[in-house]
């Protein structure tokens, strides 16, 4: 007998399940891949804003702290949004009074770090 709950069949459910349980554990080395570049520090002082709000919920910064890596820049700004400040090494989020700073190796983002602003 298949049971549903909100529309979600047992099946749909379980698929969900699994699909979860696999990302979660093909992150096991979550954070800070190494990465080459100029240090972050502060957004590229002197540059203005992207122009865009640029923040994240604490729905978008678990998701990235549970992504494998690398990552495309597409992917990162389709889940992310575009990001308040950007350069050529790094987008910045606000994230509850802090930057969140998705850093990049070429076109691929390659981590994350929190820094305050």
């Amino acid at each position: 007998m298949i049971a549903q709950v909100n529309g979600f069949t047992t099946e749909t459910m379980l698929a969900g399940l699994l699909f979860i349980s696999a990302l979660l554990t093909s992150c096991s080395e979550l954070a800070y891949a190494p990465i080459g570049g100029p240090p972050v520090g502060e957004y590229a002082p002197g540059t203005q804003p992207y122009g865009a709000d640029g923040s994240v919920t604490d729905a978008q910064a678990i998701a990235v702290e549970s992504l494998a890596w690398p990552q495309s820049r597409a992917d990162m700004v389709g889940g992310l949004g575009y990001p308040a400040h950007m350069t050529e090494w790094a987008d910045y989020y606000s994230y509850q009074g802090r930057w969140l700073v998705i850093r990049y190796s070429g076109p691929e983002a390659v981590g994350y770090q929190y820094e305050d602003k």
